[in-house]
């Protein structure tokens, strides 16, 4: 029998091995030295270890550990709501986008006309920018309640648009441009 043979068996040996193991174990190591050493030094080991106490963790670790999960999805949840803001905002400039052409094919004819609506244009834009970094504090101040949070900020968005909206159509039926 060769020798790393023997060296399982004597790994097996501690977990309980069948008596022909043990005759053969035995026998090998009745004959060969080095692994005669070798058992006797896993023996040593052996009685060490049973010797050990087992380390307790310490009390807290579980409550860290989950915690740490608990921040983990907490971000996740806030890069998922950050994506869809992203996304709503995006849909919203491509429907801005829909009427602004509308408009420069309407006013072709009427140069005047092109102007004032540019420069309508243009506030509208500064005006949205400026809400939307307002959002973007809002949201970053978001930390508990998120969809609370975000229903102002669309509230708020909402009635900036709304009120921007009636400021330029006031202004365009001031300037003879409006229906």
């Amino acid at each position: 029998m060769s020798c790393p043979r023997i060296t399982e068996m004597m790994s097996l040996a501690f977990d309980g091995e069948t008596p022909d193991e043990q005759r053969v174990l035995q026998e090998h190591l009745a004959e060969c030295g080095e692994c005669a050493a070798e058992w006797r030094a896993l023996q040593i080991v052996d009685r060490m270890l049973v010797q050990v106490k087992p380390v307790e963790p310490p009390t807290m670790l579980a409550a860290r550990v989950m915690q740490g999960v608990a921040r983990h999805e907490q971000q996740q949840a806030r890069l998922r709501l950050g994506a869809r803001v992203l996304y709503a905002l995006l849909g919203m400039l491509a429907l801005a986008a829909a009427p602004v052409l509308v408009v420069f094919t309407l006013v072709r004819e009427n140069p005047m006309l092109a102007e004032t609506l540019l420069g309508l244009y243009a506030h509208s834009l500064a005006l949205v920018g400026a809400v939307t970094g307002a959002i973007e504090i809002f949201a970053r101040a978001a930390l508990g309640d998120q969809i609370a949070m975000l229903a102002l900020c669309w509230a708020l968005f909402c009635a900036v648009l709304v009120l921007g909206s009636l400021r330029l159509l006031t202004v365009a039926r001031s300037n003879g441009l409006g229906a």
